[in-house]
C-alpha cells in the first residue's frame, strides 16, 4: 500500500457517518463512510485518493479501543487487549491500516467515562494535537 499524500481525518462518535456523508462533494475532500467495509478496505480506498483531505469513520485502532475500554470496565477477557494491540501493530506494519493524521471526536459528553478517557486521555495523551473536538 502506498503512503498517503492526503491529510487523513477519522471521525468518531455518534453521527460520524452522517457527518462524513455531508462532506461528500466538497472540493479536495474524499469522504468515505465505512458501512460494511473493513478498516483495511477503507485504508486501501484512502491510499488511492489524490484529494487533499480524506475523511472517514474506520478507526484503525477500534479493536484496541474496544479491548482497552472493556478491560477497564471489567468486562474484558484476559489477554484480549494484548491480542488487539498485536493485531493492530501487525496490520500497521504490513500497511493494511494507516493511522490518521487527526481524530475528530463527536459528542464526547455522551460517551461513557471509559470511552471518554480513551479518546481524551489515552489517545490525546499520546498525540495531543491529533485529537480534537468540534467547536473546541
Amino acid at each position: 500500500m502506498r503512503r498517503l499524500t492526503s491529510t487523513v481525518v477519522v471521525v468518531a462518535g455518534e453521527g460520524a457517518g452522517e457527518l462524513i456523508a455531508g462532506l461528500d462533494g466538497l472540493h479536495n475532500v474524499r469522504a468515505i463512510t465505512r458501512g460494511e467495509r473493513s478498516a483495511a478496505e477503507v485504508a486501501a480506498i484512502a491510499t488511492r485518493s489524490a484529494a487533499t483531505y480524506v475523511v472517514h469513520d474506520a478507526d484503525p485502532l477500534a479493536g484496541v479501543a474496544a479491548a482497552w475500554t472493556a478491560w477497564f470496565d471489567g468486562t474484558g477477557v484476559t489477554g484480549a487487549l494484548e491480542v488487539a494491540i498485536e493485531a493492530a501493530l501487525g496490520d500497521l506494519r504490513a500497511d493494511r491500516l494507516v493511522l490518521p493524521d487527526y481524530y475528530l471526536v463527536l459528542a464526547p459528553d455522551g460517551l461513557t467515562e471509559t470511552w471518554r478517557h480513551w479518546w481524551l486521555g489515552v489517545l490525546a495523551g499520546a498525540a495531543p494535537v491529533r485529537v480534537g473536538l468540534p467547536g473546541a
